[in-house]
């Protein structure tokens, strides 16, 4: 059956699995990113009859679109596999150099670090990313890096909705470009840019537990005396320290700081949006290279948010993100050790949960009458290796929560 692209796109956001990252309106001229009900959303107001109709943006929407389908990373010589942290070559634990930049950044600064380290050196022309709008500062918006200056301004975790692949250019990435992006970003990307290409942008990403409400951090700041209209001069999520605060200022000097444990566990995470609950690659499997939180852990095995010096697990998953790592250390642009991927596995229990109760997530939102994406490559079934008992109780109360999704 042949379908419009305003058709396929009206597919996937009717069932709520838009992630919102802005793959289809660089597809389209006519399709623009907006704000619907605390999500990011495509805009298909504008959209041409031309652009409808082409059958080949319609093909394109349906093979890179992350809420229709997500590929695995290809098996390769000398990779490795954890249940929880994916297919990878080499781990490490370490930080950025820049003691500016580690302090700025989320984690260990790696991905600060990196951007800068390439754009000064020469080795990338442009680095991809989001940041802060300049206003009204709540929000955010993808740019395009070019000086270590720019790198630091845009450093830390921005728990909100983002569309980074709205920014990129139509025209295509090349060898020296750098995007880094969600995971759901990247799988997008890596349909069209194939892994250890010579002619492929290197593709950096990070573990994500998931894409917050914009209404919760609007909620965040009018808890602590920020009206919804009131312009600020500075909001982060994380950084300047680790794992650091929420803190937003607004024009008039009001000042509101939440805890990251408080921002993340209370505020921001319970408000994630429906498609990344059924996320089964937080981890980013189809970057050239993901960095991490590599927390210290309780003697259950969570994370313990006590503020020091920040430090990033660094897993590099191709060929060209190996070589990544070992030319930034060997130009002093970050310091790193090895580590086990079990022993970063073991300090994320939010991505083992997700890794490994993903086939009975996807079942009960099935059985609920609901669509999924399709996952290609992740082995979910023998990841989670469930009994009859735990298959029957995950299915259900995921039916359940499907159950009461609204239909739109």
């Amino acid at each position: 059956m042949t379908i419009s692209l305003r058709q396929a796109i009206n597919q996937v956001t009717a069932n709520q699995l838009c992630t919102g990252c802005g793959a289809c309106a660089r597809l389209a001229d006519s399709v623009d990113m907006e704000l619907r009900d605390g999500y990011l959303r495509p805009q298909l107001s504008a959209l041409t009859q031309t652009e409808d109709a082409d059958p080949q943006l319609v093909a394109e929407f349906r093979r890179q679109c992350p809420g229709l389908v997500v590929r695995s990373a290809p098996r390769g010589p000398s990779m490795l596999d954890d249940v929880v942290v994916g297919r990878h070559r080499r781990v490490w634990q370490g930080h950025s150099t820049d003691e500016e930049i580690r302090h700025a950044g989320s984690s260990g600064g790696v991905l600060t670090g990196l951007a800068s380290w390439l754009l000064s050196s020469g080795r990338a022309r442009r680095v991809f990313s989001v940041a802060e709008s300049d206003t009204p500062r709540r929000t955010t918006v993808p740019l395009q890096l070019t000086t270590r200056e720019e790198a630091l301004a845009a450093a830390g975790s921005r728990y909100c909705p983002a569309s980074t692949l709205a920014g990129l250019p139509r025209e295509g990435l090349g060898r020296d470009d750098v995007v880094i992006a969600k995971p759901c970003e990247i799988a997008a990307l890596r349909a069209h840019y194939p892994a250890d290409d010579a002619a492929s942008p290197l593709l950096l990403s990070f573990f994500c537990a998931g894409t917050p409400s914009q209404d919760a951090t609007d909620d965040l700041l009018s808890a602590g005396g920020i009206g919804p209209d009131e312009p600020l001069t500075s909001l982060r999520y994380r950084g300047n320290g680790w794992p650091g605060a929420f803190i937003g200022v607004s024009e008039s000097g009001q000042r509101v700081e939440v805890s990251y444990d408080d921002s993340w566990g209370k505020a921001l995470g319970p408000s994630m949006q429906w498609r990344c609950k059924l996320c089964a690659d937080g981890v980013g499997e189809s970057a050239d290279l993901v960095c991490a939180d590599y927390w210290e852990a309780d003697e259950r095995g969570y994370p313990v948010f006590e503020d020091g010096d920040g430090r990033s697990a660094i897993v590099a998953r191709t060929q060209r993100g190996e070589r990544l790592v070992a030319t930034a250390l060997q130009a002093g642009a970050i310091d790193a050790e090895p580590l086990d991927a079990s022993a970063l596995a073991a300090v994320q229990p939010g991505q083992r949960g997700k890794r490994t109760q993903m086939f009975s997530r996807l079942l009960g939102t099935l059985v609920a009458g609901r669509r999924i994406p399709h996952y290609r490559g992740f082995g979910l079934l023998r990841k989670e290796r469930p009994t009859p008992k735990t298959l029957y109780q995950r299915t259900r109360a995921t039916w359940g929560r499907a159950k009461r999704l609204p239909r739109r």
